[in-house]
C-alpha cells in the first residue's frame, strides 16, 4: 500500500511541475501589476502600476485627476484595454498581447455600444 501512496505522490508532483507554465510567472520572476481608472463625467483616463494591487490602483486613480474616477480594470504581467462608445457603452479586453487585448475591447463594446474607440490599452508583462 505504501508504494501505492508513493507512486500517486509522484504522479501528482510531476502533474503540478508539468502545468507551472501555465500558472503564470515563475517565481523568480516578478509581477508588475496595472489598472485603469476613468471618470464617467469627464471621460478622463489613466493608468497605473506597482508592485502590488493597491498600488496600481492608487497610482492609477492619482493620474486620473478627476474626483469621480474609478478603477474599471485590473491586471497584472499581461495586456489590458478599455474602449468606450459614444452612447454610454464601454469594453475591455486582457490578452497577452496589447492588439489582442485591444480586440477584445471591441468586440465587447460593439455588442450594445455604436461607435466604440479604444481609449487606453497597456501591457505590465514588459515592464
Amino acid at each position: 500500500m505504501e508504494n501505492k501512496t508513493i507512486l500517486a505522490s509522484i504522479c501528482l508532483l510531476a502533474a503540478l511541475i508539468a502545468l507551472l507554465p501555465l500558472v503564470g510567472a515563475r517565481a523568480d520572476e516578478k509581477n508588475v501589476f496595472g489598472a485603469i481608472a476613468y471618470s464617467w463625467k469627464s471621460g478622463q483616463y489613466d493608468v497605473g502600476t506597482g508592485d502590488t494591487k493597491k498600488e496600481a490602483k492608487k497610482n492609477a486613480i492619482k493620474f486620473c485627476e478627476k474626483a469621480d474616477c474609478e478603477v474599471l480594470l485590473e491586471y497584472w504581467n499581461n495586456c489590458a484595454a478599455f474602449a468606450v462608445s459614444k452612447d454610454g457603452y464601454f469594453g475591455w479586453g486582457a490578452a497577452k498581447t496589447k492588439d489582442e487585448a485591444k480586440e477584445t475591447a471591441m468586440k465587447s463594446c460593439k455588442e450594445k455600444g455604436k461607435d466604440c474607440e479604444v481609449i487606453v490599452a497597456d501591457c505590465t508583462a514588459d515592464k
